[in-house]
Order: C-alpha cells, then sequence, then structure tokens
C-alpha cells in the first residue's frame, strides 16, 4: 500500500512539473525574421519623415506593405563612431521584442569630427503581427528601452509617379504624372493603363504601347519583388525593333520605380511568351535599364 501511495504521488509530481514546463513554454518567445538589409525605394514621404525623426532619440514602429518598419534614432552626436543597430526580434505575449544594440567610439580610434545622427532601420514581415513594439537592450530582452504602438505615416493627399515613353531616336524619356494617394506597388496596374492612355507631352515624345491594348492581370509579389503583368494580344503590335525595346523597357523601367518592385514578368493572353515582337527575351522576369534613358551617352 505505501509503494502505491509512493507512485501516486511521483505521478503527480511528474504531471505537476510538466504542467509548469507546459506553461513556461506558452511564454517563451517566438522569433521572428527581420530584415536590417537597406530598404531602399521608400516613397518620399517615409524617407521625409524619418529625416526629421533622426534629429532626436527615437524608438518608431510604423505599418509598411503588410509589415513593420521599424526605426531608432540616437539623436545628433558629436563625432563619427557612434552606431545604432537591430539584433534578433521575437514575439511574446502579444508584443513584438527587438533588439536594440549600440556602441561610442573609442579613445584610440580615429573618427569623423562633425556632427553625426546614427540610425537603425529595419523590416519584419508576417501576418498577424503585434501592434505594440517593445525596444529592449541587449539579448536577454530583459531590460526595456522603450514600448511603443504601431502607427501609420500620415500619407500625403497626392503623389508624383515617374513614367516612360519613347523618342524618335529609340530612347526612353521620363514624364511625371500626379496621382492621388500613395505610389505602392499594388497600384502599378494604374501605371500600366496611364502608359496605355498615352502622353501628355506636347513635344515629340512618342507612345510606346500598342493601340487597344489592356491590363489583363496583375500582381506582386513582395518577397521576390516581382510583378508579373498580363497584357492583351495587342501589346504584340509593336513595330521593330527599337518599337519592342521601348514597349518592354517602359513598362518595366515605369513598375521599378515602385517602392519594392525589383523585377517584372511579362505575360500575353495569361501564358508565357518569348518575345512579343522577336527582340527582347521575356520568359525571365526584366530588371530596370537605366542605359535606355535619353541623353545617357552609354547607348
Amino acid at each position: 500500500m505505501k509503494r502505491l501511495i509512493a507512485v501516486v504521488l511521483v505521478l503527480i509530481l511528474v504531471v505537476g512539473i510538466t504542467g509548469c514546463s507546459s506553461k513556461g513554454e506558452k511564454e517563451q518567445i517566438t522569433p521572428v525574421d527581420i530584415s536590417t538589409r537597406e530598404i531602399v525605394q521608400m516613397p518620399d514621404y517615409i524617407q521625409d519623415h524619418l529625416e526629421e525623426l533622426k534629429l532626436k532619440e527615437t524608438y518608431q514602429a510604423f505599418k509598411l506593405d503588410g509589415g513593420l518598419l521599424l526605426f531608432a534614432a540616437r539623436g545628433e552626436m558629436p563625432t563619427g563612431g557612434y552606431t545604432i543597430s537591430f539584433g534578433k526580434a521575437g514575439i511574446k505575449n502579444g508584443k513584438l521584442l527587438v533588439e536594440v544594440n549600440t556602441s561610442d567610439p573609442k579613445n584610440d580610434k580615429m573618427v569623423t569630427e562633425a556632427l553625426t545622427y546614427p540610425v537603425a532601420l529595419a523590416k519584419v514581415i508576417g501576418k498577424g503581427l503585434p501592434d505594440k513594439v517593445v525596444f529592449v537592450k541587449g539579448s536577454e530582452y530583459n531590460k526595456i528601452i522603450k514600448e511603443v504602438e504601431v502607427t501609420e505615416i500620415p500619407q500625403p493627399e497626392e503623389s508624383v509617379v515617374t513614367l516612360y515613353f519613347g523618342t524618335k531616336d529609340g530612347y526612353l524619356r521620363r514624364e511625371p504624372r500626379s496621382i492621388s494617394g500613395l505610389p505602392t506597388a499594388e497600384r502599378g496596374k494604374e501605371l500600366i493603363e496611364e502608359l496605355i492612355k498615352g502622353t501628355q507631352a506636347n513635344d515629340d515624345t512618342l507612345n510606346v504601347l500598342p493601340e487597344g491594348t489592356k491590363v489583363l492581370g496583375y500582381k506582386f509579389d513582395a518577397e521576390k519583388g516581382l510583378i508579373t503583368l498580363d497584357l492583351s494580344e495587342h501589346v504584340q503590335g509593336v513595330a521593330g525593333s527599337m518599337g519592342e525595346t521601348l514597349a518592354v523597357y517602359s513598362i518595366v523601367n515605369t513598375l521599378t520605380e515602385l517602392p519594392g518592385v525589383e523585377r517584372v514578368k511579362i505575360l500575353v493572353e495569361g501564358k508565357e511568351v518569348e518575345t512579343i515582337g522577336g527582340h527582347i527575351y521575356l520568359g525571365d522576369p526584366l530588371t530596370r535599364d537605366l542605359e535606355l534613358l535619353e541623353g545617357n551617352i552609354l547607348k
């Protein structure tokens, strides 16, 4: 009987320990991917906002392209050599914890004798991200620097985008166009429709897309920086090698002006094609071509 009681007590202890362990596991931090690579092609209004914020010490989190933009600044420093950077990040108790690391110049090191404004910039992509971010010092997440709410950066009522048309000499010519709201990658279809409408310039600027061309499909993959654009068969009415080059790269250069867009895949009537006119290979996604710009002596 005593042996049976002892066994029961052991089992109770085991269950109790297991229960505590499970409860502890729930409180563990779930790691998330944080990209500290340079974030390029951010809209001007965001860059302007961050330029203002960096003048003072600050920690901020903003909604951006389905993810979060993290920003930290040390404010004005008397010389170079001061740094700030983000380390790992994870979710715990409904909050995103972000490691912040700083360093100061050492006495025996040469530094820039000028005012500097060290900043850290990173992006977290994912669904269901918390609406609160806790910036912490060190890798143990136990020294809180600041807790902030995720906010929206005020958006402008109107933006200027860049479209690319052609010239009689076979170059691409930039043409600004005003649109309401922000020029996001998700709105690239609108820009292509503006290309189809044609130039608004009162000079010798050439339209580049054949009459009747329509956008049949449009998809943006943020992780790959890839736009897949499906056009009607009318686009195959381009005239000659120059006409095809201008048509293809007016599309590619226009879309890669948008933040987050690096490559463009062109389909015709929902299908992959090798070319639309026999000269530019479309089997792989294309990147922007700046050598085609008007005034470029390298062409």
